[in-house]
């Protein structure tokens, strides 16, 4: 008994070994080693070593916080990207010219530089001189590559993307010369 009255009481475990021990997943005796070996390690590296340990810790928490930070910004700029494209949809469904195939044919210049034309009515045709209708890329909202659109939506799209707008006469037609 003299053995046990001299014995120090063994520390309390404290922070992840003990709730490991707590939880069944580890003995007390393999906890107290794992962290006695933790101190050798950290008595070995010294003050250096464990400062040095240290930065390297934060700095790869702070890539790891700018790397979820930047793909946040990536899954933002996706959600928002494809907010536009179904707005731009929407504006094309909706300010999109009815009635508008005739007997006259409207040339102008596709995004891949073939010069295409459609054939229009010739109220529809007058309305593009004027500037008061566009014609913009489609986006596969009909079958047709483009359609004519309301001059509203045309400037939406302008705003939005000017590369689908593939004819829009802003200035209108210039007034015809009197003649003497």
């Amino acid at each position: 008994m003299a053995k046990d009255k001299n014995k120090r009481p063994k520390k309390e475990l404290t922070g992840l070994a003990a709730a490991l021990v707590k939880a069944g997943k580890l003995n007390e005796k393999k906890a107290r080693e794992l962290k006695r070996g933790e101190r050798r390690e950290e008595k070995a590296l010294g003050r250096d070593g464990l400062a040095q340990r240290e930065a390297e810790r934060l700095a790869a928490d702070a890539a790891r916080r700018e790397a979820e930070a930047e793909a946040a910004r990536a899954r933002e700029r996706a959600r928002l990207a494809a907010e536009g494209a179904e707005r731009v949809k929407r504006v094309i469904r909706e300010r999109m010219a009815q009635g508008v195939h005739g007997a006259r044919r409207f040339f102008f210049v596709a995004r891949d530089g073939r010069v295409p034309y459609l054939d229009l009515d010739r109220d529809v045709a007058f309305g593009l001189m004027d500037g008061k209708l566009g014609i913009v890329e489609s986006l596969g909202v009909v079958d047709a590559e483009h359609v004519v659109l309301e001059v509203a939506g045309v400037n939406t799209l302008h705003t939005h993307d000017p590369e689908l707008v593939r004819f829009w006469n802003k200035a209108g037609r210039p007034p015809r010369p009197e003649r003497d």
